[in-house]
């Protein structure tokens, strides 16, 4: 089979058929980003410290680094409105929902942006109309969108990944502080139907917006994260995911896949949610979604070969490689077997990406990660002999 093009590769990918190998993809926190510049001896020609996305430290990736690694997939997306996030003079920021969040340094090094103020934490059902909700239409939102994406779509391979909205249901438990959002969707699920619905309109918009400007370059749409699983069982039971969440996902993801289908016909929409959600899989395909990741391998009743066998003619599967335990914590020989065992238990057939269950932190040796990418470059060739 003659060498595919990035973006070819994941097209063949996400329609479930055998490219020529199988296609890489990266998400990385900026420790972990800083130190692999370093080892891969590219610090003159790379920013090893660029400006971080959003509060999960996220960084975006210099087109040097994709290339020695061989990944397949960038990732692009819009901007938060004028004005956000904004530094207080405590040295907190709050973002365009309203939450305030503070740097907390980690142990040996790295920090995550945690909440310290939620903002929504007292309203009612009334208040939710007057909250000074972020504006989709704000022209910072989409200032510069096009010239990005489209540079990307017209100078490089590349499959093109975008992140357009600024929220979904997990924004929820940033606005009333998790505890309180737990207890309106037992307590009170009249004022939580409400907010999910608020918020569920405003990332239909957001997508929208963006979608009619740069849908046609684009092959994935990223939604933005709702962890629904912990590492022992699903964090809500499937009735209240089916009873409360069911509606909102199938509403946000028909309409946004609509739109996109409008621009790109072969476009498909990704979900991320951790932990342990085989008996959410089921709701997630009736809902329309094409790509699940991360598929936490570590979590109960994540076993990969009883979910590719049950799932994997209707979801592309994106990740399983573990942040947890593996990449941080092996050999690289243990790293290229357990990149071996992966390919083997999701490749066949087409429909895997393989990439870090979740962005690799600051506690991965960055030659680990090397290993990762080389090892899913040697075994992922079709057909598949791993």
């Amino acid at each position: 089979m003659r060498e595919m093009t990035s973006r070819e590769r994941v097209v063949e990918t996400l329609n479930h058929r055998e490219p020529d190998r199988v296609p890489m993809d990266l998400t990385i926190t900026l420790g972990a980003y800083t130190r692999l510049v370093n080892h891969l001896g590219l610090a003159g020609e790379v920013d090893p410290e660029p400006k971080i996305t959003n509060w999960l430290t996220y960084v975006p990736i210099d087109l040097k680094v994709l290339e020695v690694l061989d990944i397949d997939v960038v990732h692009l997306g819009s901007r938060p409105p004028s004005g956000y996030p904004k530094e207080q003079p405590d040295g907190t920021i709050v973002d365009e929902w309203g939450v305030r969040r503070k740097r907390i340094e980690r142990p040996g090094g790295g920090f995550y942006l945690e909440m310290v103020g939620n903002p929504l934490k007292d309203a009612t059902i009334d208040d939710l109309e007057d909250y000074p909700w972020p504006d989709p239409h704000d022209p910072e939102v989409t200032e510069g969108l096009v010239e990005r994406v489209k540079w990307w779509h017209d100078n490089t391979d590349y499959a093109i990944q975008v992140w357009l909205e600024r929220g979904s249901g997990e924004i929820a438990g940033y606005l009333r502080g998790i505890e309180q959002w737990w207890t309106d969707l037992v307590v009170d699920p009249e004022f939580a139907t409400a907010l999910l619905n608020k918020l569920c309109d405003l990332a239909i918009e957001f997508n929208r917006v963006c979608i009619e400007l740069i849908g046609q370059y684009v092959q994935i749409v990223r939604f933005t994260g709702w962890d629904l699983g912990g590492q022992n069982a699903p964090i809500f039971s499937p009735a209240m995911v089916d009873r409360m969440f069911r509606p909102i996902l199938d509403r946000q993801w028909r309409t946004v896949k609509g739109y996109f289908k409008k621009e790109n016909p072969e476009g498909r929409i990704f979900f991320h949610t951790c932990g342990s959600i085989y008996k959410l899989i089921p709701i997630f395909i009736d809902c329309g979604l094409d790509i699940l990741d991360p598929l936490q391998t570590t979590a109960a009743g994540m076993d990969m070969d009883m979910i590719k066998r049950e799932f994997g003619e209707k979801l592309v599967f994106h990740g399983a490689m573990d942040i947890q335990r593996v990449l941080p914590f092996s050999t690289v020989d243990q790293i290229r077997e357990e990149v071996r065992l992966r390919i083997r238990q999701l490749a066949p057939g087409g429909g895997f990406i393989l990439a870090p269950a979740h962005a690799l932190q600051d506690d991965t040796p960055p030659e680990n990660i090397v290993a990762m990418y080389r090892a899913g470059k040697e075994y992922g060739r079709y057909p598949i002999r791993a």
